[in-house]
């Protein structure tokens, strides 16, 4: 008879259940409290993994062994392995840490590679195989704003951090209104890998994976938790966990309005245009586009140099003619620039490859060679290591010298945030070769020292958000959130409003322009997400779109008299709305067929940071429309309804008790 070990983690949000036996993995049970709704399917399978290198490069991977035993005390205990042999004859030890928390348990992999040229190169501490499934099971995703997905098909979700796609270190699970949070309290935000994939119809397999620097390839101690907690309310609750972490590691953003590093002008801007060219094209453009609405605005200016777009990088100058004396007018107007650059790639065609000996601030592949990405101008572009002085100096040169011999004011540094991190393993960078959080700390020396070239007042923004740089830039470009992938669901300003800021929404198509009913809700959502409005081109001032532009026009000018919410404010728990909707189907920037909801009154409730609350509304459609509004009430606060009919195109607040 088979001998079988068992242990209960028991906190007020989870029952975490583990059963050891000789002839499997851990069997696994994961209950949320309160509800006891069983997260975990039947038979469902805790286990680690490690992929392992040997000198020629060739790669194996060990992945948790059958059996294992347990060793412990109430509320903490050790999983320990057999030995795990390796090819040439050593060895590969694990064992798992679990310990109760107090809203669920945290999760660390202590692993060794013993008698053999076998290291360590990636690490899978946890890996649940047999998570429910099924129609009726969501996945909370923080990418871009965040999604609320169904659970990966045939293709395997891959979410690398930190990155627009995965722009805060978790994920959820959520099956009616109890989840699963699974979240990286990793305060050095090191790089590391979310994976879901389906197992069968009914249940899916999430993993997280992350890779050792050179000093762990022998012995690895995980140095951060990976915590489960259960909850219940849907998405907002498991962005309130993280906030609840979030916002007191290291490096955390603080408030806003106690924030002395951020440009005092980015704060009041609320409205941008997007715009491409030289100066006899850009400037009527934002001229015209700023006397429109009536609102301090801003152009974020592409196509400033002489060089195609993503080609010849990073040889921006000369400028256009004109350019100089193009932003002179615009700022004399008024209105803020922001030019573009791109702070990730050199072009390896160019001359300054060449002269300046590039490649060596190329981030490296174990073999040595250089990572290349293509985009639409199908240049292949070399990856450049944040950490490698060459390149900080490079980046901080461009953007010194377009601030104090152009007066901009801020540069935009595109694909910092956007785009996730390669391994490198050079190591004349010096940094650990190989993973950790070398990329976070590569940026942010960057950024510190592009920061002291600069004069008070410059500002700094980058493509979309993640929140390992939250505070060191002033403001983030919102508009890679994937369309076509899940239900929008605002995640990062519940997690970040009033500590950090975005502007624009999700990228327009043609395609969109041709819907007015789709268009005046990314613009809803923008305003009542918190986001500086627009990043939208010209084109709204065509007569055709006079009645997008009036929209545009009410809610800029709305969002400029309420700064204490949507600037400084939090973003809390979403009412419920009950009013029409439509539905509308467009196509994107990439080409991509989506569909989308559009509730025709859409509504948040924010608390400014002296505690006055507000209900935002606005009515999407040009009709009048009625609607029933639920606030839900709090610790502090009870829910209330506001029954109302709304005009069309009407935006307005309620204050809340």
């Amino acid at each position: 008879m088979e001998t079988k070990q068992a242990v209960t983690f028991a906190s007020p949000n989870l029952r975490f259940h583990i059963l050891v036996g000789r002839r499997h993995r851990p069997l696994v049970s994961l209950r949320e409290a309160v509800t006891e709704t069983e997260l975990a399917a039947p038979a469902a399978m805790l286990s680690w993994a490690v992929r392992l290198r040997d000198p020629e490069g060739n790669e194996h991977e060990v992945e948790c062994p059958p059996g294992g035993t347990v060793e412990g005390k109430p509320g903490e205990c050790r999983l320990h392995w057999p030995p795990s042999p390796l090819p040439d004859g050593g060895a590969l030890s694990a064992t798992l840490v679990v310990k109760t928390i107090e809203h669920g348990v945290e999760i660390a992999l202590e692993a060794a590679a013993e008698d053999t040229c076998w290291v360590l190169d990636r690490i899978t501490p946890l890996r649940i195989a047999g998570l429910r499934g099924g129609e009726e099971a969501r996945l909370v995703v923080p990418s871009g704003w965040g999604l609320e997905s169904p659970i990966p098909g045939d293709s395997p979700l891959r979410l690398v951090y930190p990155s627009m796609r995965l722009s805060c270190q978790f994920l959820a699970l959520r099956v009616g209104e109890a989840g699963l949070y699974i979240g990286a309290h990793d305060p050095t935000c090191g790089h590391k890998e979310f994976l879901c994939q389906r197992r069968d119809e009914a249940a899916f397999t999430l993993e997280c994976s992350l890779y050792p620097t050179a000093d762990e390839t022998r012995s690895f101690n995980q140095t951060f938790p990976l915590v489960l907690s259960g909850f219940r309310g849907g998405w907002h609750m498991a962005a309130t966990i993280h906030r609840s972490w979030a916002l007191l590691r290291r490096n955390a953003p603080p408030p806003l309005h106690l924030r002395e590093d951020v440009a005092a002008w980015v704060a009041e801007t609320d409205l941008w245009l997007v715009a491409s060219g030289g100066s006899a094209e850009v400037v009527p453009q934002a001229l015209e586009f700023a006397r429109a609405f009536g609102v301090n605005c801003g152009v974020h200016w592409y196509c400033w140099h002489e060089i195609p777009f993503d080609d010849h990088y990073p040889d921006y100058f000369p400028a256009k003619p004109g350019f100089a004396e193009g932003v002179g007018q615009l700022r004399q107007a008024g209105i803020r620039v922001v030019p573009y650059i791109n702070a990730r790639l050199w072009d390896s065609r160019t001359d300054s490859w060449r002269e300046e000996q590039a490649i060596r601030a190329a981030a490296k592949a174990p073999d040595g060679s250089t990572y290349e990405e293509k985009y639409g101008s199908g240049v292949a572009l070399t990856v450049m290591c944040p950490y490698a002085h060459q390149w900080q100096e490079k980046v901080a040169g461009i953007v010194e010298r377009l601030v104090k011999e152009f007066g901009v004011d801020g540069v935009y540094m595109d694909q910092v945030c956007s785009a996730g991190p390669v391994r490198c393993f050079d190591e004349s960078h010096g940094h650990p070769p190989g993973g950790g959080h070398f990329w976070a700390d590569g940026y942010r020396a960057m950024l510190k020292e592009i920061r002291r070239r600069l004069p008070q007042g410059a500002a700094l923004a980058t493509e979309d958000a993640a929140d390992f740089l939250n505070d060191a830039f002033d403001f983030m470009l919102a508009v890679g959130t994937p369309h076509g992938e899940g239900e929008l669901v605002p995640i990062y300003p519940a997690i970040y409003s009033g500590h950090m800021m975005h502007f624009g929404f999700q990228y327009v198509s043609g395609e969109d322009w041709k819907q007015p009913l789709l268009m005046r809700s990314k613009f809803a959502r923008s305003l009542l997400w918190g986001s500086q409005l627009g990043w939208i081109g010209a084109e709204i001032l065509a007569p055709q779109q006079a009645q997008q532009a009036e929209y545009m026009r009410r809610l800029a000018q709305f969002r400029a008299q309420r700064h204490q919410f949507f600037v400084y404010g939090r973003m809390t728990a979403p009412p419920r709305v009950e009013a029409a909707v439509s539905e509308a189907r467009s196509v994107s920037v990439f080409g991509r067929p989506y569909a989308l909801r559009i509730p025709h009154v859409q509504a948040a409730v924010w608390e400014s940071p002296r505690g006055e609350r507000a209900l935002m509304v606005t009515n999407v459609s040009e009709h009048p429309e009625r609607a029933r509004i639920t606030v839900p009430g709090d610790a502090q606060h009870a829910e209330q309804v506001v029954t109302e009919q709304f005009d069309g195109l009407a935006v307005v607040a309620f204050p809340l008790k």
